[in-house]
């Protein structure tokens, strides 16, 4: 059961130097990486805020309609200034003291019970297939507030150390980088209406 709120940053401001395209605008089957991240975030009752940088601002707006988009002004910096851009949006909206989902757009690969589980802890905690630690991260109240006074070049993995939690997400360490990665996507999208029906 969750306890006190929990906010979540989807992290859409990379580069996307491998793909050769935006990652958040691409299409596969009807739908988009950021579309399809948001739409599984909703059905555990997640909000998120969106976090990109501005040459793709507008388009990305439009495809969260709904949805609030910020911009990192400096997403060259590293990802975990947009995980700033993010934590200090989320403590605005909910005073601070306050658990943060971070997810970022090219891992997309995790079950909707991996989420219930990730949400109900208090301590930062990923989900983990055979002993590999993956995504998204529960990150803890006391880490939010750590990660926030580190500079954002600071890669994540040196700020926090997550429990893991063992789960049997087949997809769960798919980096979405390339266009081979995109059609192993299109596999999760075809399972995906069996996990939305609680078949998963």
């Amino acid at each position: 059961m969750r306890s006190g709120p929990v906010g979540c940053i989807v992290l859409a401001a990379g580069l996307s130097s491998r793909m050769g395209s935006e990652k958040a605008l691409l299409k596969v089957k009807g739908t988009t990486l950021l579309n399809f991240l948001i739409e599984k975030l909703s059905w555990v009752g997640i909000d998120p805020i969106v976090v990109t940088r501005a040459k793709i601002e507008n388009d990305v707006k439009e495809l969260v309609e709904g949805i609030e988009v910020i911009i990192n002004p400096k997403p060259e910096e590293g990802r975990t200034g947009s995980i700033q851009v993010g934590i200090t949006r989320i403590n605005e909206i909910y005073g601070g003291n306050c658990r943060i989902l971070i997810a970022p757009i090219d891992r997309p690969g995790f079950s909707i019970g991996t989420l219930e589980r990730l949400v109900a802890s208090q301590e930062t905690t990923c989900p983990a297939l055979n002993g590999r630690g993956g995504h998204p991260i529960l990150i803890s109240v006391n880490d939010a507030k750590r990660i926030l006074q580190a500079g954002p070049e600071v890669p994540l993995r040196e700020l926090v150390a997550p429990e893991k939690i063992e789960v049997n997400d087949q997809f769960l360490h798919l980096n979405v980088d390339t266009e081979a990665e995109m059609a192993k996507f299109a596999e999760i999208l075809v399972g995906s209406t069996s996990e939305r029906a609680g078949l998963d």
